[in-house]
């Protein structure tokens, strides 16, 4: 709900669609006044990618409307803490730099590349980038960001052409959110860090 509730109060944002294969979510989506969307089995696996499922829910609800959309705005709802401010500031920044996809993103602080490792033998071996002996992480340049698996704003062309994706377009731009914000629910600690976050909200 946190999320349609922040979908609900963008001025970009002209219909909110669901795409889902269970019958809890798809009532509160529909008591919500969004548009459902019911996903296919196929689609609805562990392994399912993403890109497969959006595509599939935006095909589905072209079609209902009769015309194409003009840019999909992806957010998921296993990151809860978006905001109103973060959807509709990456809608204004693809329009003003005339991106392919805003997508958002957070810097990444204990975890540079620098500092990730592979095992080779046995032995502790730097993955892609070599670490400064200081080891020091605020030291650690350039600074590295990841996606954050909250917004994914993209043009139609971009996402559903013959070589539509997600994200890794040529003009990707992105949307830059604080850590706490930036809360990707994958894990029961995940899920504990996020009840933590909500009292505090």
């Amino acid at each position: 709900m946190y999320t349609i509730d922040e979908a609900k109060a963008s001025q970009y944002i002209d219909r909110i669609v669901v795409s889902t294969d269970d019958e809890f979510a798809m009532q509160l989506a529909l008591e919500s006044g969004c548009d459902v969307i019911l996903r296919p089995p196929e689609l609805a696996q562990d392994n399912t990618p993403s890109l497969d499922a959006l595509r599939h829910a935006v095909g589905e609800i072209e079609t209902r409307l009769g015309r194409e959309c003009s840019i999909v705005v992806e957010l998921r709802v296993t990151n809860p803490f978006k905001t109103v401010e973060d959807i509709d500031g990456a809608v204004e920044k693809l329009q003003i730099l005339a991106a392919d996809s805003v997508i958002g993103m957070t810097v990444l602080e204990d975890h540079h590349p620098a500092r990730v490792k592979k095992l080779v033998n046995g032995k502790i071996v730097d993955f892609c980038v070599p670490e400064p002996q200081h080891g020091q992480r605020r030291l650690l340049e350039p600074k590295a960001y990841i996606r954050n698996g909250s917004i994914y704003c993209v043009r139609r062309g971009s996402l559903m052409g013959p070589n539509g994706r997600l994200f890794g377009h040529e003009n990707s731009r992105p949307w830059l959110m604080p850590p706490e914000r930036s809360v990707n629910i994958d894990t029961e600690v995940d899920f504990i860090l996020s009840e933590a976050l909500m009292r505090q909200r």
